[in-house]
């Protein structure tokens, strides 16, 4: 009988101390967890903390570059503010000069003539006056090409 009692308390002291162990090996699991995820939260708070001083040091750097080109910006208004539209556009040489006009002039007879084939397709202009306009429109345009053309060949730029 009491080696019965005896063999029954041990085994149920066995069962309990087996369930504590087994215990304890989860709750060592567990905290190892924990600590492995509290490494990984800081890992990453200190990562955060790094891209954040990153983007306050971007945002820094994009204010003073911000700065700068509306600076550059201002400054460049009031030189065209003070340009004619002349001196805008300055050729190398006189020869270039000559040939940016007169690139210029034959673009304005083409639209010319453009404006002037709109307004007598709907009836604004009457057929003689556009055949008047439109003959003395083209034969200017031919000698501004032709006196252009000649004057890139002076320049020994190529055909257009």
């Amino acid at each position: 009988l009491k080696s019965a009692v005896e063999d029954k308390l041990k085994r149920q002291l066995k069962e309990i101390w087996e369930r504590a162990e087994n215990e304890m090996q989860s709750l060592h699991q567990t905290k190892d967890e924990l600590e492995q995820g509290s490494r990984n939260l800081n890992a990453m708070l200190e990562t955060l903390e790094q891209k954040q001083k990153e983007v306050e040091k971007n945002i820094q750097e994009m204010t003073t570059k911000d700065e700068e080109i509306r600076e550059a910006l201002s400054k460049l208004e009031l030189s065209v503010q003070n340009a004619s539209v002349e001196n805008i556009v300055v050729a190398a040489a006189p020869l270039y000069d000559q040939i940016f006009r007169l690139y210029a002039e034959e673009n304005a007879i083409d639209d010319t003539i453009f404006y002037l084939t709109e307004g007598l397709r709907k009836g604004v202009v009457d057929v003689d006056v556009y055949l008047k306009h439109v003959r003395g429109l083209s034969r200017t345009q031919f000698q501004k090409r032709v006196l252009m053309m000649k004057a890139r060949k002076a320049a020994g730029l190529g055909e257009l």
